[in-house]
């Protein structure tokens, strides 16, 4: 009667063990899902910048690009330098070819009738060598949450911009931007 009641012990031990397995093995499956799933819509997302705009918005159009920055803040932008480039047209350059060109370069060259471009505003430590990370979720139906994680903290705290290329956004699409201070000494 003992070796029965330790061999169901050890079995009800062993499928406990299995099914926690199992169940890691589902949230990893479905986590690297759902990280794809939540960056699918991100073409490129743009390093820091001087505050070049003072409120967060989409952009979906040259005219509101236009209306945004003055031609001496593009030109401002043209000085910084950027490894990556837009995705080429089927007979443009070859796919996936990185090329360098400049932030303000890069701006002139969105096709607003595949992508749009979310530009935000961060009250946090302007440092050149931040590397923000970008996060875009779809939150509901036209709802979309663009949130930058800002390592470490600021000696002296300013503003600047921050932004990506989206795929196009639907014109009814809502974007909600947040800064989320993470920091790296714990």
């Amino acid at each position: 009667m003992k070796s029965f009641l330790s061999i169901t012990m050890r079995g009800k031990a062993l499928l406990r063990s299995l099914f926690f397995v199992c169940i890691t093995f589902i949230f990893i499956g479905c986590s690297d899902y759902l990280s794809d799933t939540f960056r699918q819509n991100i073409v490129m997302a743009l390093p820091q910048m001087p505050a070049v705009v003072s409120s967060s918005q989409v952009i979906r159009s040259y005219e509101e690009l236009e209306s945004q920055l003055t031609p001496e803040e593009l030109e401002l932008l043209k000085e910084i330098p950027v490894t990556q480039s837009l995705p080429a047209e089927e007979n443009e350059e070859e796919e996936g070819a990185e090329r360098a060109v400049t932030l303000g370069q890069l701006l002139e060259d969105i096709d607003f009738e595949k992508y749009s471009l979310l530009l935000g505003v961060g009250y946090y430590g302007n440092h050149k060598d931040t590397i923000l990370t970008h996060s875009l979720l779809q939150t509901g139906a036209n709802v979309y949450e663009y949130v930058v994680f800002i390592p470490g903290m600021s000696a002296e705290p300013d503003s600047f911009n921050y932004g990506m290329i989206v795929q196009k956004l639907p014109p009814a699409a809502k974007v909600n931007f947040r800064t989320v201070i993470r920091n790296e000494f714990k």
